[in-house]
């Protein structure tokens, strides 16, 4: 979440870096972002994936291996706590669209939505 540590490891590994996934999760740097609830971060990545719009880059279709993309994780974590609810709001700002809870979510306990899978969100 440390947008400096991040613009340092940018200059030495370039748009590469953008792409890299977790080999486990399939998750992004911005799926990571949007799910530890570092808005910062998850606003300097967009500017980057964003300057990529015109090549056809959607961060609707960026999904992980659960088949989640990072606007799922900030829909489904906004309520969860104020981190989390910045990211919705950075990333409601990135789409130009207010996001709606994420279908087929149930809240627990502790105010988290849980999906089918049993998984936060998932």
């Amino acid at each position: 979440g440390n947008v400096e540590v991040m613009e340092k490891v940018y200059e030495w590994c370039g748009e590469h870096c953008l792409y890299w996934t977790d080999p486990s999760t399939g998750s992004t740097a911005l799926h990571s972002a949007a799910d530890q609830g570092h808005p910062e971060a998850l606003v300097w990545l967009l500017e980057r994936f964003g300057s990529r719009s015109n090549r056809g880059f959607d961060v609707r279709k960026l999904q992980n291996k659960f088949g989640e993309s990072p606007v799922d994780i900030c829909q489904r974590d906004s309520n969860s706590d104020s981190q989390h609810l910045k990211c919705r709001e950075v990333m409601e700002a990135y789409l130009g669209c207010e996001l709606s809870l994420r279908e087929g979510s149930e809240e627990r306990s502790d105010g988290r939505r849980v999906g089918k899978r049993g998984r936060p969100g998932g």
